[in-house]
């Protein structure tokens, strides 16, 4: 279930339905939605900032070393990583390359503008949004159209340029292709060089991390390094900046791999492989919110080999531990950092009544904001929760005016709290030096 809907309406999906936008709409009649085959929470439009970037780390920030010589997983130099990243580098900043990846951006923005009209007329004759299962079945679309010559027209006109771009989309395919097989062998050889387990590289159709968060640059999760294409249409990067953003997320792997070398040592270790997986799954997921796969377990387990980790490595890993224990905590301020935003969009767009829908039924996931100010109206709202509409006892200017009061103190709130913890991380503090080392080595 997604927590924000798709495109611009800003409401809440529940139920596990979607009511598609524009934007959304020319996403899963592109090659890319096709090919994934299914809608995902995070290409909604709004969502790419859900805050400011935090400063940079300071680069005097001391890391964490450990005596490389006999260390179980080797960190490369900067010199090394920026070595080994360079052909990345150069490949990303190809200004033929560029070329092709911009110029289906800006075809992509053509197609949400053509399936606007569509979506305006559906709803005008339908009187609601229509869902992805009736969008991609044939002959449900065909029923719905059917008798509506107007609507009719508008689809005509957006599958007909959709079958226009082919040729753009398909060189675009084929270049975003080459970029994850390229980019693939070199992750490989950097983590048979540090004798960490394999990352997996992609591009992603959205500015979101793996775990539903904004960025702009790159993500690290349970083995994988996303990269979002936008990021190379929309800013110019330089050789130096593609090598930051992967040295950033090597990193993080191989953070995680110290931390998943401890836990195999500390969880179920009297087990059989496939027991102690699932036990080390469970509470890395309690304790992190994380969920390793099996294969990475069992590559860091096949790694290890009977090592036994030293004193200093220990630190270490615990280090990180503790950094993630503090990343969960700050990950479901985002969290409520989310639900703010669609609140507010709804009391602009609809009404204080439907926002108090959001507030209803995420109640849990909002616990921890204080609500004083809106307790007389979560009453009035639970006991007539049950209509659609506002009852004529309530009073909708009011409510509107407490709602904006209430978000606009813990909405700036929350993205200081989550600003200091990025500013602050253990983890995310290292990853920054290394990214930023090994950038100057490049230049």
């Amino acid at each position: 279930m997604s927590l924000i809907e798709a495109g611009d309406k800003g409401g809440i999906v529940s139920r596990g339905q979607f009511a598609l936008s524009p934007e959304t709409i020319a996403f899963l009649h592109s090659p890319d939605g096709l090919r994934q085959g299914k809608l995902r929470s995070s290409d909604s439009p709004e969502l790419t900032l859900l805050f400011s970037p935090p400063e940079q780390a300071a680069r005097n920030v001391d890391r964490l070393q450990g005596d490389q010589a006999t260390s179980l997983f080797r960190s490369l130099t900067p010199k090394e990583m920026a070595t080994a990243l360079s052909a990345i580098g150069d490949l990303f900043t190809n200004p033929a390359n560029l070329a092709k990846i911009k110029e289906y951006e800006k075809k992509q923005k053509e197609s949400t503008a053509l399936a606007r009209p569509f979506v305006e007329e559906f709803k005008a004759v339908y009187g609601r949004e229509i869902e992805e299962e009736e969008l991609r079945d044939p002959k449900r679309r065909e029923a719905l159209l059917k008798d509506h010559p107007k609507l009719q027209a508008r689809w005509n006109e957006f599958a007909q340029h959709l079958i226009d771009i082919r040729p753009v989309t398909t060189a675009h395919r084929s270049t975003i292709q080459l970029f994850q097989e390229q980019a693939q062998k070199i992750l490989d050889d950097i983590c048979g060089r540090s004798n960490l387990p394999p990352i997996t590289f992609e591009f992603t159709r959205e500015h979101k991390t793996f775990d539903g968060q904004a960025t702009l640059s790159g993500s690290y999760h349970s083995s994988k390094i996303a990269i979002p294409e936008q990021r190379l249409a929309e800013e110019p990067m330089n050789k130096s900046d593609v090598v930051e953003i992967f040295a950033h997320e090597t990193k993080h792997h191989e953070q995680q791999t110290w931390m998943m070398a401890k836990a195999l040592e500390d969880i179920a270790s009297d087990k059989p492989l496939a027991d102690q997986i699932k036990a080390i799954q469970k509470r890395w997921k309690e304790d992190f919110n994380l969920e390793p796969t099996g294969d990475f377990i069992r590559d860091v387990h096949k790694r290890k080999a009977g090592h036994k980790l030293t004193e200093e490595e220990r630190k270490r890993a615990e280090s990180y531990e503790r950094s993630h224990v503090e990343a969960k905590a700050s990950g479901e301020k985002e969290e409520q950092i989310l639900l703010l935003m669609a609140i507010e969009k709804t009391v602009k767009d609809k009404s204080a009544w439907d926002a108090f829908k959001i507030i209803d039924e995420f109640e849990k996931k909002l616990e921890g904001i204080p609500k004083d100010t809106l307790t007389d109206l979560i009453q009035q709202y639970k006991k007539n929760k049950g209509q659609e509409k506002a009852p004529e006892t309530w009073d909708e200017k009011d409510a509107k005016e407490t709602l904006d009061f209430w978000t606009g103190i813990w909405l700036p709130q929350l993205r200081s709290e989550v600003r200091t913890h990025y500013r602050t991380s253990v983890t995310e503090n290292e990853a920054n030096k290394v990214g930023l080392d090994a950038a100057e080595a490049a230049k």
